[in-house]
């Protein structure tokens, strides 16, 4: 059995300088741990918000490909079905961004005779 000397302060045991060193090397052991982990969450969330961008620009190319081919068949239709579209009117339809109105538009372009029915919104 080992023998020390052992101090105390209002009833409370001080601890020795190797308890001291003991408990200091936990402390920044789980400091280390901590800033590890941060790190790793830190890596994570940079992936998941580079992930999140890869699929917004995805689904940004879809939907552009997606209204460039809905105009592309209104074109089509009209020529196929004979109405004939100025310079203008092409570039119209082709720069159209609301896919509810290049959908009227192709529902038109189906039965229409004349460009003005085409672009008729009244």
């Amino acid at each position: 059995m080992e023998r020390r000397l052992r101090f105390f302060s209002s009833g409370a045991m001080v601890p020795t300088t190797g308890e001291l060193l003991a408990r200091l090397q936990e402390m920044a052991d789980r400091s280390q741990q901590v800033a590890a982990e941060s790190q790793q969450a830190a890596a994570l969330n940079e992936h998941a918000a580079a992930e999140s961008q890869r699929v917004a620009a995805e689904a940004t190319d879809r939907a552009a490909r997606a209204l460039a081919g809905l105009a592309a068949s209104i074109l089509r239709v009209c020529d196929r079905g004979g109405v004939a579209l100025d310079d203008r009117q092409r570039a119209r339809v082709i720069a159209e961004g609301d896919v509810d109105r290049l959908t009227r538009w192709l529902d038109r372009a189906l039965v229409a005779e004349t460009a003005d029915a085409l672009f008729d919104d009244a």
